[in-house]
């Protein structure tokens, strides 16, 4: 009997935790960075671009700096590091020049690029690049002369100038990057087919920091006052007509960007938040299992606890064993569900991973809930 309870509240807290952590990580977490309530994400009210946009379109928002203390646009994709031999695939980030500005993230080591380095060609220096703090440790030994030697890209030569800080794990919550590479070093990267130089693909998103006296609804009614020069500008030619007339169509909107981006926090939403309910409702079916366990228990030690009181034990004395069993058994059943969680976790958040989960997030148990 005492068995069938502790598995009923492993089983119960097991799940509520992992589902809770991982809900916790991917959607109410910002990121580490000062101010991050002012950060904006650019989104379009339709489904012709479903948060990410052109290359063009960045050019229109960047021209418009006026909105903005600072903005910048950003894209993921798995590159190679390898010179030559066998693949080394890393996580990227092609990001604009006011990304480190705009995040106001410094370097642990050396310097942040910036517009100055998001040029085609490169910077004065050639084409810069941030690694993060845990490709510096795990490729280079966290190696004190790091700045200014050459990394492979593609078989593209980058001049690494800084190193990115532990506590910036990717541009967006539940999101990792190894490497941040200028935007305009795209095309040298991916020389047979450039999504800059293409124009038409939407592919980034775009991120903004407001200013404390600039609000979500007044950047946004700015962007609708500027809709038709933009789009006009934007435009790409599309094969049905339908598709042009919704894209002219689509009212951009500035929606709130604590989390970096979109991201894996809309792309996991539903279904976390899903998981999370049946983790909930199982702990409280879990948690009628126990009481009924504890009832039969309770009717089952009845004649006993009665001859205990007649021979004169008080009641304190008679219900503490009855506490003290049930204390022992809601320690065991935490214990096997926090392991159980701890567990869990990374083998759930490892299942869903293709956006760099597992190492932005590398144990999905929160002792708070636990």
């Amino acid at each position: 009997m005492a068995g069938v309870a502790v598995l009923s509240l492993a089983l119960g807290i097991g799940a509520t935790t992992t589902f809770f952590s991982i809900v916790e990580r991917l959607l109410l977490r910002t990121l580490e960075v000062d101010e991050p309530h002012q950060l904006a994400i650019l989104s379009a009210d339709g489904p012709a671009e479903a948060g990410r946009f052109t290359y063009p379109v960045w050019e229109q928002i960047r021209a418009r700096d006026q909105l903005y203390e600072g903005a910048f646009a950003w894209w993921p994709w798995t590159v190679n590091l390898a010179p030559h031999g066998e693949v080394e695939l890393v996580q990227a980030v092609f990001a604009s020049g006011g990304v480190f500005r705009t995040l106001r993230v410094d370097t642990v080591i050396g310097r942040p690029f910036d517009v100055r380095d998001d040029v085609r060609g490169g910077g004065q220096n050639g084409r810069a690049a941030v690694i993060s703090y845990g490709l510096w440790q795990r490729r280079f030994g966290g190696a004190a002369d790091i700045i200014g030697r050459t990394l492979s890209v593609e078989r593209v030569p980058f001049t690494i100038v800084g190193v990115a800080p532990r506590s910036l794990p990717g541009l967006a919550v539940g999101t990792s990057f190894d490497v941040v590479l200028p935007l305009l070093s795209e095309p040298a990267v991916r020389p047979d087919f450039s999504f800059v130089d293409v124009g038409r693909v939407t592919f980034l998103r775009i991120v903004m920091r407001l200013p404390p006296s600039r609000s979500l609804e007044a950047v946004t009614a700015s962007l609708r006052a500027d809709q038709a020069a933009i789009r006009d500008a934007t435009i790409a030619p599309f094969r049905r007509q339908g598709d042009r007339d919704t894209f002219l169509a689509s009212p951009f909107a500035v929606v709130p960007g604590a989390a970096g981006s979109a991201g894996a926090a809309t792309y996991y939403a539903q279904s976390a938040t899903v998981a999370l309910g049946i983790g909930t409702l199982l702990l409280l079916a879990c948690c009628g299992n126990v009481a009924t366990v504890l009832l039969a228990h309770g009717a089952r030690r009845h004649f006993e606890l009665s001859v205990r009181v007649a021979l004169g034990a008080t009641r304190w004395q008679a219900g503490r064993q009855l506490l003290v069993d049930s204390l022992l058994l809601s320690t065991a059943g935490a214990a096997a569900g926090l392991a159980l969680s701890w567990w869990a976790g990374p083998w759930l958040v490892a299942q869903w991973d293709d956006t760099g989960l597992t190492r932005s997030m590398p144990a999905a148990l929160n002792w708070r809930v636990g």
